[in-house]
């Protein structure tokens, strides 16, 4: 019981391009819509972690 797929080295397609591979629509659209809510997310979560930073140095001065 050999597996000979296993022993094949995968080869790149010779003039192939990152450029000249054919994407979807929907694919490029959903990848922007990702994109948008990572950046959202990532403007929360350091709005956040800002206001409680804050709070923290408010409530130690007022300590």
């Amino acid at each position: 019981m050999g597996s000979t797929y296993q022993g094949k080295a995968r080869r790149a397609q010779p003039g192939l391009v990152a450029a000249e591979v054919a994407v979807p629509g929907q694919v490029v659209v959903s990848m922007a819509e990702i994109a948008g809510a990572a950046k959202e997310g990532l403007l929360a979560l350091a709005a956040g972690t800002g206001l409680q930073v804050m709070a923290a140095m408010f409530a130690e001065d007022a300590a």
